[in-house]
């Protein structure tokens, strides 16, 4: 039985990219935008949102679990105290789903976070510095 085969074209830059003349229309900036490598700039989006968030806003974090009208699905709300505001809401949000590694929305001023993982997020926002969190049923 043979081994997979490395792809010998991986780490090489695209010669012939069709979509070169029309890159500038298209709002791509350079050759790395457009052979679909992923900038720095891309990287460190995501560092930004954590470091614009602040943890110590937060006084009071409720974790609850609820299956009501979800077809049988478990979900888990995230309510903040002080209310925010729907931008640090959705900040929120995004990174608590990158974090925990599922689906996430906002609904009625809470994050809901798809399936059982109020241990996990008990554990995040004490490392985070959350002093108050509550976790009911």
């Amino acid at each position: 039985m043979g081994g997979k085969k490395k792809n010998e074209f991986a780490d090489e830059e695209i010669l012939n990219n069709p979509f070169a003349e029309v890159a500038p229309d298209l709002g791509f900036k350079s050759k790395s935008d457009i052979s679909g490598k992923v900038s720095t700039e891309n990287k460190t989006k995501s560092a930004k949102k954590e470091e614009t968030f602040k943890f110590s806003d937060i006084e009071r974090v409720v974790l609850q679990k609820s299956r009501k009208g979800r077809g049988g699905k478990t979900v888990t709300f995230v309510s903040v105290l002080p209310d925010m505001s729907g931008e640090k809401l959705k900040s929120l949000c995004s990174i608590l789903k990158k974090q925990m590694g599922c689906g996430a929305w906002v609904e009625e001023g809470a994050v809901v976070l798809q399936g059982d993982v109020s241990e996990r997020t008990l554990e995040f926002m004490g490392k985070k510095g959350v002093k108050n969190l509550i976790r009911g049923n």
